[in-house]
């Protein structure tokens, strides 16, 4: 990521990934404090805590004009990375992601997120499965 700017009301923080050659935004991600219910993926993760702390990745998008070119994987790796180096600090257990429609649900389900309960577009990802 080229750049990384703080959001103004300081609850999100976005980055974003630059063409110094075009000048244009090639993709973004933000990132934002968060909590899950337990029985919302008690299937899924056990925790000894009804809200489950978490990161929300409550954007993520890539220009349409450089779609198809690897930079969504790249972008979503970009804000794992960040997530991995919070959790090592913060008491994170899982990433969710509120996929806009069903194929961005499918690119979250191809790199491991699955459904929370009762809410098929909203995903997550235990923090300890990142690499």
């Amino acid at each position: 990521m080229q750049s990384n700017q703080q959001s103004k009301s300081n609850s999100c923080q976005t980055n974003v990934l630059f063409d110094l050659e075009k000048e244009k935004i090639i993709s973004f991600f933000s990132l934002s404090a968060y909590s899950i219910n337990k029985e919302d993926v008690s299937d899924q993760l056990s925790s000894p805590v009804p809200k489950i702390p978490a990161i929300l990745i409550g954007r993520l998008a890539v220009d349409k004009n450089y779609r198809n070119q690897g930079y969504g994987f790249r972008t979503l790796r970009e804000a794992m990375v960040k997530i991995k180096s919070i959790s090592l600090q913060v008491g994170v257990q899982i990433v969710v992601v509120d996929a806009l429609n069903e194929k961005a649900a499918a690119f979250y389900m191809h790199h491991g997120f699955v459904g929370l309960n009762d809410f098929p577009q909203k995903l997550f990802l235990s923090v300890s499965t990142i690499p």
